[in-house]
């Protein structure tokens, strides 16, 4: 009997020691506020440390490995969830999907540069637009040229006329005077806003006496020289009956008054008799010779 009871004891006493130490775990006892170098807590009872499901650490709080650099990781992937990557020196390169560049110009544009770090286009002014500058140079912000389909130009004079210059900028025919034309200059010269000449249909001139003149029609002044203004000459011929002879203007013929302009009569006959005009109005003159002669006229005023 001694010997069954003797067997029972030693086999309860094996089962106290292979009892595991998480058995000796209170759950209602609360957590101390220690923690370790990764941030877990656990709660210390008895001299041992348990960690939020209970299962002993042992008598001395667990310590946390260090972060591994990336620089002695071996394995061909590393995935990295949430946080930040600092510190890179280099910067990451473009073959690794960087920039190769560890500062980027605020406002610039990215350029590609090959396996070379990135370039930046730096900010140009306002308004400007990025413009190729072809397969071996970086784009640039610059006005567009008229290869561009643009002017080459940052303002055009206002009211002013565009000329093409090829792919020069364009040219601006300034404004010309109110009422002038732009007058082509050939094929070698850009057009001017000027007068137009009697070879284009024009005048050749700016006042009306000046442009007869270069109509072939003599100017008209008066004895102190001032142009009379619009001036037209009326001239022909006419028979005296019973030695005189009225005469009417009509259309272009008629003048303003019979202050605006003079006749001049002569006899045309053989007898050379004197003749004379009296204007009636600027519609109408009167002649006076001799007998039924024929005398010619030439008024001129406006």
């Amino acid at each position: 009997m001694k010997s069954t009871m003797k067997r029972i004891l030693y086999a309860v006493a094996l089962l106290a020691c292979a009892t595991p130490a998480f058995a000796q775990f209170n759950p209602s006892q609360p957590y101390a506020t220690t923690a370790n170098s990764c941030g877990q807590i656990f709660s210390l009872q008895g001299g041992v440390y348990y960690d939020r499901n209970g299962v002993s650490q042992g008598s001395t709080l667990p310590t946390c490995n260090p972060p591994v650099s990336l620089g002695s990781q071996s394995a061909s992937n590393v995935s990295i969830t949430g946080g930040s990557i600092s510190g890179l020196n280099p910067a990451m390169p473009v073959a690794s999907g960087g920039t190769g560049s560890a500062s980027l110009a605020a406002h610039g544009v990215l350029v590609g540069a090959g396996t070379s770090a990135v370039t930046i286009a730096a900010p140009g002014n306002s308004g400007i637009p990025l413009v190729s500058q072809g397969a071996i140079a970086d784009p640039i912000f610059t006005n567009i040229t008229p290869a561009g389909g643009g002017t080459g130009l940052t303002s055009i004079t206002a009211h002013g006329v565009m000329i093409g210059e090829g792919t020069s900028a364009v040219a601006v025919a300034g404004p010309g005077a109110s009422g002038l034309p732009l007058v082509g200059g050939g094929a070698s010269a850009d057009p001017t806003f000027a007068t137009l000449g009697v070879a284009g249909g024009g005048t050749g001139a700016t006042t009306a006496s000046a442009a007869a003149g270069n109509l072939g029609v003599p100017p008209v002044y008066s004895n102190a020289g001032v142009a009379v203004t619009t001036p037209h000459i009326v001239e022909g011929q006419v028979t005296l009956v019973a030695g005189t002879v009225s005469v009417t203007f009509s259309g272009a013929a008629v003048f303003t008054s019979t202050l605006t302009y003079q006749c001049t009569v002569s006899d045309l006959s053989t007898t050379a008799a004197a003749a004379n005009a009296a204007k009636q109005s600027g519609t109408s003159v009167t002649f006076y010779g001799s007998g039924t002669d024929t005398v010619g006229y030439i008024c001129v005023g406006n």
